[in-house]
């Protein structure tokens, strides 16, 4: 069996309609990732501790739990900043 887990976001769409997911890799940061994501932007389960690359436009939810960040509320706010249409947020500390 053949398992491919990405380090990096680099070369995928900048504007995502529905949801993105890059949850279960090897994620250190959020760069590199799409700008505008539709509904939903899942990256759990990786090796995340920066925030840097999160989207600009997010219509909906954003999942980062279980990363070695455990960003607050407040850091993943300022990190979506200037986003108001976001309903919820995990990975919480």
């Amino acid at each position: 069996m053949l398992i491919i887990c990405l380090k990096i976001l680099l070369g995928g769409p900048s504007i995502v309609g529905n949801f993105f997911n890059c949850a279960n890799n090897m994620l250190k940061s959020l760069k590199g990732g799409p700008k505008e994501v539709g509904t939903m932007y899942y990256c759990w389960n990786n090796r995340i501790i920066s925030l840097e690359g999160a989207p600009e436009k997010l219509g909906g939810v954003f999942y980062c739990e279980n990363n070695p960040g455990q960003f607050t509320r407040e850091e993943i706010a300022y990190a979506l900043r200037p986003l108001t249409s976001v309903e919820f947020m995990r990975g919480l500390r």
